[in-house]
């Protein structure tokens, strides 16, 4: 407990702070931000021990439903997300943009942020395509029939292109525009500050290098984790994706599903 509270026990006088222990609401969100549902249940059915004669009944019964959530969360894993909504993220990353506007941003760094702000703000495509996206400037969409993902940009305009293909050949193209401003902003400056390279591939290594599935969700769990003490996988936003009402678009849907 004092690995997530630093004035919960103190051990010089065996006191401990019963504003802390009787709030276990407050205890369970702090543990599951650091800990699985099986150490959060048993530090709380530790908790229901040490607190025998110290709190009151209300105390222990809140604690007792905690403990009946857990218990489902530990036996369902599937079932629970770290995030219901984008809610958050959203506002994380609206709180940091200025920060990452500055120009004294690690390449690495950037790009995480950028991950996020697109798959938060847009689309949260399939990981494979996202590493697979091919820029380029003023092409007709003509000239972009031969790999799965594009992104075009017209000005300050950016576009992505998907060619869904059946048995190698080209059943439809879809055009989704980047609609939110944050996007838009973060993208120019990607492209005028940090891509120094000829390679076509929008997302790469700084240095150019072809990144894995691997380099961007890990990158983005420690990402998230820095900023939110949580760390969100891909898997996490697309399954609340499913849920916002962007999904029922059926362009929208057609693009998650690509």
């Amino acid at each position: 407990m004092n690995r997530i509270y630093d004035t919960f026990y103190e051990f010089e006088t065996e006191s401990f702070n019963s504003a802390i222990a009787e709030n276990p609401e407050d205890i369970v969100t702090k543990l599951l931000k650091r800990y699985s549902p099986l150490t959060t249940l048993n530090t709380l059915e530790f908790l229901i021990e040490f607190l025998k004669g110290r709190t009151t009944e209300l105390v222990t019964e809140k604690y007792q439903e905690e403990i009946s959530d857990l218990m489902d969360m530990k036996n369902n894993p599937h079932n629970y997300l770290k995030i219901s909504s984008f809610a958050e993220l959203r506002e994380i990353i609206k709180e940091h943009y200025p920060d990452y506007m500055r120009n004294n941003v690690s390449f690495t760094n950037f790009r995480n942020f950028m991950f996020l702000a697109i798959l938060i703000y847009e689309i949260p495509i399939k990981l494979h395509h996202l590493i697979q996206i091919k820029f380029y400037r003023n092409r007709p969409l003509s000239e972009c029939l031969y790999e799965p993902v594009y992104l075009l940009q017209q000005g300050n305009t950016f576009s992505l292109i998907f060619n869904k293909r059946k048995h190698k050949k080209l059943v439809s193209q879809i055009v989704y525009k980047i609609r939110h401003p944050i996007t838009n902003s973060v993208l120019r400056q990607y492209l005028a500050n940090y891509k120094k390279h000829n390679n076509p591939l929008l997302f790469t290594a700084a240095s150019g290098r072809i990144l894995t599935k691997s380099n961007i969700s890990n990158g983005l769990m420690n990402f998230t984790t820095r900023l939110l003490e949580v760390p969100i996988t891909i898997h996490d936003i697309r399954v609340v994706y499913k849920s916002l009402p962007e999904f029922s678009v059926k362009t929208n849907r057609e693009i998650f599903t690509f």
